[in-house]
């Protein structure tokens, strides 16, 4: 087996990018062609679109830890992730994305490649705990509080959220909305906490658990960015035609 790749990262991102493309298709079932399904909006929805964020942004914080031109690669993820906004405008602006997953791994790529000289400074285990505990800190910022598994403990300042200009950090308005949004705060966190992790643990030469290949699916996690830039217009298309033909035989 060739120990250059870590094909355990593979894996677990083909494993991520499958969950991520049913869950797209049940989305657009629900939220754009009407289908009425109660599950969609359950918990248990809720949860299973937590996992495929967490495994994505953690597994990429991993990557960026032996990554080369990881500065190239942010802007090039952040430029497309700025397109993905313009075309969903144009296109589909009830849909629109104004801060998504693809705008979050380009900053944190770009932030890390130029905080590497620091992050290099930082033991492992304090850097990845401090950075998991800050995510889970900083986890509802969004909705204006600081929390703790899942204790509330402090309303943040109004003022920080009334122009919404800063809902890129994670400060929105009331009448901010992003069909996918992934604010720098407290997402960075968690990249950061793969980061740390996998510096960490890619010490440990040629441990077993980083080389766990599953052919199909370390094949899929290989082509992840590909695959998540052309999922959503394949799968509204798929969809589209099956509804026009089902209105035409009805």
């Amino acid at each position: 087996m060739n120990h250059n790749r870590y094909y355990t990262l593979d894996t677990l991102r083909g494993f991520a990018l499958i969950n991520m493309l049913a869950f797209h298709t049940c989305y657009d079932l629900v939220m754009i062609f009407g289908v009425e399904w109660p599950f969609f909006h359950t918990k248990g929805a809720f949860y299973w679109q937590q996992m495929i964020c967490l495994l994505f942004i953690l597994i990429s914080g991993c990557v960026a830890s032996f990554s080369t031109h990881l500065l190239k690669h942010g802007l090039m993820v952040f430029g497309t992730g700025m397109l993905m906004t313009l075309v969903t405008y144009i296109v589909m602006p009830e849909q629109v994305i104004w801060f998504g997953v693809l705008h979050l791994l380009g900053v944190s790529m770009i932030l890390v490649s130029l905080g590497q000289p620091l992050l290099h400074k930082i033991p492992k285990i304090i850097g990845m705990t401090v950075s998991f505990l800050l995510f889970i800190t900083l986890r509802y910022i969004d909705e204006g509080t600081l929390n703790f598994f899942g204790y509330r403990y402090l309303t943040l300042p109004e003022r920080w959220y009334e122009s919404g200009k800063l809902f890129f950090l994670g400060f929105p308005n009331q009448y901010f909305f992003s069909a996918d949004y992934f604010p720098v705060l407290p997402w960075l966190f968690l990249y950061l906490t793969g980061y740390f992790f996998f510096t960490f643990i890619k010490e440990r030469n040629n441990a077993w658990y980083l080389y766990v290949k599953v052919p199909g699916l370390s094949f899929v996690g290989r082509h992840t960015f590909i695959v998540y830039l052309l999922h959503q217009p394949v799968i509204y298309g798929i969809l589209y035609l099956l509804f026009d033909v089902l209105k035409i035989l009805s």
